[in-house]
């Protein structure tokens, strides 16, 4: 993560990086935390578009928008078992 933030020298994809960190490196996520992810996701369109899209930034946009609809089942499905 540390080479990641230094080498982009672009404010929103720091953020992002940052936003996106912060969710994978706790050890349980809840529904609402993917909020952070729609921060994340928000500043990395943003640099996209005044930028220019780089190679797999529609992917990781598209996944992001798509996590929801991904984890709320999951959770649902994570509380039966214990």
């Amino acid at each position: 993560m540390m080479v990641s933030w230094f080498m982009s020298g672009d404010w929103r994809l720091q953020v992002s990086l940052l936003f996106a960190a912060n969710l994978v490196a706790r050890p349980q996520g809840f529904n609402y935390d993917m909020g952070t992810i729609s921060v994340a996701s928000a500043c990395l369109v943003w640099a996209a578009v005044e930028n220019g899209w780089r190679l797999g930034e529609i992917v990781i946009v598209v996944a992001c928008w798509q996590s929801p609809l991904i984890v709320m089942p999951l959770g649902r499905r994570w509380r039966r078992c214990f």
